[in-house]
This record gives C-alpha cells, sequence and structure tokens, in this order.
C-alpha cells in the first residue's frame, strides 16, 4: 500500500521553487509505509541526502541524522522506507548538493541545511 503524504511548510533549502515540489512528488509516489510497525508510524525521521554528479541521490550518502516520536528501531524502521523511496524513485537534486528531509506520516518538508559548527582555534 502507497500511502500519499502531503506536501507542508516547505523551508527554504538548496532545492527551490519547481524543482523542490517535483523532488517532493517523486519522493512521495515511493513511499510506502504499508511496512511499518505502529511505532515506525510514529517516527519523524530526519534524513540528508547527497546528490551525485547527475544530480541524482547517492545511495551510499542518504543519512538518517535524527528522529522523534519513536524507538530508535522504530526511527530505524521508518529511515529504511524513506531510504528505500528515495533510492527506487530518484528524485533530482542539484549536483553535488546535500538537503535535509523531515519524514513522517503526515507529511515531507526540505529543510534549510544546518548551520555548521563553528571552528575553535587553540
Amino acid at each position: 500500500m502507497y500511502h500519499m503524504l502531503p506536501v507542508v511548510a516547505l523551508a527554504a533549502a538548496i532545492i527551490a521553487g519547481p524543482a523542490r515540489a517535483d523532488f517532493i512528488g517523486q519522493f512521495v509516489q515511493c513511499w510506502n509505509v504499508g511496512t511499518l510497525s505502529s511505532d515506525g508510524l510514529r517516527a519523524v525521521v530526519t534524513v540528508s541526502v547527497t546528490f551525485d554528479h547527475t544530480g541524482r541521490p547517492d545511495p551510499a550518502a542518504i543519512r538518517l541524522q535524527g528522529y522523534t516520536g519513536s524507538t530508535p528501531a522504530g526511527a530505524r524502521e521508518a529511515f529504511g522506507v524513506a531510504s528505500r523511496a528515495i533510492t527506487r524513485c530518484k528524485p533530482t537534486g542539484k549536483p553535488g548538493s546535500t538537503i535535509w528531509l523531515k519524514i513522517s506520516t503526515d507529511g515531507v518538508r526540505v529543510l534549510p541545511p544546518p548551520d555548521p559548527s563553528p571552528s575553535i582555534e587553540i
């Protein structure tokens, strides 16, 4: 069973305007929550996706950056489903860029990239 996610409150990010909507649309076509446990369904996962030189997601560079709402096992489940959706549908992005997504059964948002940690000189 495929579950269509609403596109909600998209934040400014590397993907802008129509390209952002296209990315989200491509992602939700493959988002399949039918295999998730009730714990996995409660998870809200933050995922980073790095695009290769062709603008396709690099499967080795899809990372779980954080989660809320569930146990670690539920978050791993939800991340697995999100990662498979990204890998299967191959939504396009800016070559060489990384985006952050917040994904739940309530929606998916493209997040602004996090601020880099300030460097400390000693």
